[in-house]
């Protein structure tokens, strides 16, 4: 599941229906995240919400807490993350608003009403950039993690999958192509991109409340081209 090669069936296969009402988190794991594998588990690589929210549901079982507790105590409180944390179908003070282009209309406009605590365990949290530079430090450090547990994270898999990070080099030109771990995200009109360099310990991180005005993957590649021209 860590790696995306679960087999299990796609948990939006039905489209957003599965975020258009408040669910709990056992619903969405019976209803959502269950049924008949559609791979054999290891073969084949199929990135997928259900993936992370059973592994957040095996932590709740074997803790005996819920996530957002097992969170906090193990990652939020030991690094001091004050602007991180679940999403509890409740307001949270200092979120952004976020907002999508709409092409047909050339209007900005505000994001559906959808539930994006529905994600659960698979995106269901707020952050800041201040806060994920200090857990990319601690990540990175081994302040997390021991070193045998940090290799096996970053060892990519299927398609330079690793566990939650794509770990390849990133290729600029023949003679520039910095290993770095990277993760985009994207949740309607919030856009977000992660890149670790390996070599020189630089993390860069990039949060958007607004999709569809720029586009995000040229903005990251000339990014990392100018950086690593450096």
């Amino acid at each position: 599941m860590l790696n995306a090669t679960s087999g299990i069936a796609d948990f939006e296969k039905d489209g957003d229906i599965v975020y258009e009402e408040f669910f709990t988190s056992d619903y969405i794991l019976e209803h959502y995240c269950s049924g008949k594998l559609i791979n054999k588990p290891g073969k084949v690589f199929n990135y997928n919400n259900a993936d992370y929210i059973i592994l957040g549901k095996i932590i709740e079982a074997i803790s005996g807490q819920s996530f957002a507790q097992v969170l906090n105590k193990q990652i939020l409180q030991p690094l001091g993350l004050k602007n991180t944390g679940m999403l509890n179908y409740m307001v949270v003070e200092g979120l952004a608003d976020s907002y999508m282009y709409n092409d047909s209309t050339g209007i900005i406009e505000r994001d559906v009403p959808y539930y994006p605590e529905n994600y659960y365990t698979s995106g269901g949290m707020y952050s800041s950039a201040y806060d994920l530079m200090k857990f990319s430090n601690a990540l990175f450090t081994n302040t997390l993690l021991s070193q045998e547990t940090f290799d096996i994270l970053l060892t990519p898999e299927l398609e330079a999958y690793a566990s939650g990070l794509w770990v390849f080099n990133f290729w600029i030109n023949d003679d520039i192509q910095p290993k770095v771990a990277f993760r985009p995200g994207n949740i309607w009109g919030t856009e977000a991109v992660f890149i670790r360099f390996f070599d020189n310990d630089l993390s860069i991180i990039v949060l958007s409340n607004m999709a569809g005005t720029f586009n995000m993957r040229d903005f990251q590649y000339n990014l990392v081209k100018s950086l690593s021209e450096k």
